[in-house]
């Protein structure tokens, strides 16, 4: 299951893109999140169509949480995926 999210995000010299802060709805109220750590998890290897990045945030109790977010690189969009179980 996918979710489409506003991102803040950073580029450097070389054209690599980096998330440094997600916008989440969650129960119809926005939700802003700073990342604390991503790294590129994977890329889609036929195409190249997307980036996948694994992030830490932290959230409004101070706690860590791990997502999964994913640049579309040819639409330029974002996306949060997780399982049915996931819950932020």
């Amino acid at each position: 299951m996918t979710q489409r999210v506003s991102v803040i995000s950073t580029t450097n010299t070389k054209g690599e893109i980096a998330p440094l802060w997600v916008k989440l709805t969650i129960d119809e109220e926005d939700h802003t999140y700073k990342v604390l750590r991503a790294f590129l998890a994977a890329t889609e290897p036929l195409w190249g169509n997307y980036l996948t990045y694994i992030c830490a945030i932290m959230t409004e109790d101070k706690i860590e949480k791990e997502i999964k977010l994913r640049y579309h690189i040819r639409d330029h969009y974002w996306e949060m995926t997780f399982n049915n179980s996931a819950k932020l």
